[in-house]
């Protein structure tokens, strides 16, 4: 009578068994990281091909388009004013108010912000998918100044949004004092009810990000199109190097030894 128990040979292939499973497991979990930094970047093109397409339809960027309302509309007042500008914008109208036309996408115009308006006009033009306020949100407390899928786009996670605006103009405080541009950024802005701000910034671990900028750029947070800043200011978060501005230093790297999400996503020069 044989005794029980597995032969060599049984444990061995129980081994292997046990190895093809957890490899496609990890390939698996790797397969779908890929894809979701992949569809990450994916919105942000979105995004440039829809403004791009505005511009050439028009002459000027979306938000930024000084006769905007000559096309979609007064909402208030002249369309210049303080009183259009913190009009919102109203569900099933393209009605809109104007930008400056200087070609950036600035963050005070009369009263209000030229990057809320830059994706109302997108939707008011057909190029991009649901209607924006183009206004603030609330901003006692400053709770809800934005908010994904309100007066911004949702990105690709619940509560992440993707904001536009004119980046690093002068100054060492700036976060791009020498990579002055437009700007995608990547960011937490869900409706809040109370707190200190609807945006936190630091949304990616810096494993990840090294990951996506290698994928997208050159894999370096200080660097090419794709950017991140150091850190708080004074300790080493997100890179090898502290400190917030600028973040252009040649020789940081991510730190891989930070597994919080302590990284923010931005990207330069797009349009």
């Amino acid at each position: 009578m044989r005794n029980a128990g597995f032969t060599l040979v049984e444990l061995a292939i129980v081994l292997v068994i046990i190895g093809l499973l957890v490899g496609g497991v990890l390939t698996g979990a790797d397969l779908i990281k890929s894809a979701q930094l992949y569809a990450l970047n994916q919105g942000k093109e979105d995004i440039v091909a829809a403004a791009m397409t505005f511009r050439d339809k028009y002459g000027r960027l979306p938000g930024d388009w000084m006769h905007a309302t000559d096309t979609f509309g007064i909402l208030a007042g002249t369309g210049s004013d303080a009183t259009c500008q913190n009009t919102p914008a109203t569900a099933g109208s393209t009605a809109t108010c104007n930008g400056n036309g200087d070609g950036q996408i600035l963050t005070s115009v009369v009263s209000q912000d030229e990057l809320f308006r830059f994706y109302q006009h997108l939707a008011a033009a057909g190029l991009i998918k649901g209607t924006y306020t183009g206004v603030s949100g609330t901003t006692s407390g400053y709770v809800n100044i934005q908010v994904a899928g309100v007066n911004i786009p949702e990105g690709r996670q619940t509560g992440y949004g993707l904001g536009t605006m004119w980046w690093g103009t002068t100054g060492s405080a700036s976060k791009f004092a020498v990579n002055s541009s437009n700007t995608i950024w990547y960011y937490y802005a869900p409706a809040l009810t109370s707190g200190a701000s609807s945006v936190l910034s630091s949304v990616i671990t810096p494993a990840d990000m090294l990951r996506f900028d290698s994928k997208f750029d050159d894999g370096l947070p200080g660097t090419g199109i794709i950017l991140s800043t150091k850190g708080n200011g004074t300790t080493n978060l997100c890179t090898t190097a502290a400190g917030v501005a600028p973040p252009g230093d040649a020789g940081a790297t991510y730190n891989l030894s930070d597994t919080n999400q302590d990284c923010a996503l931005y990207w330069v020069h797009v349009f």
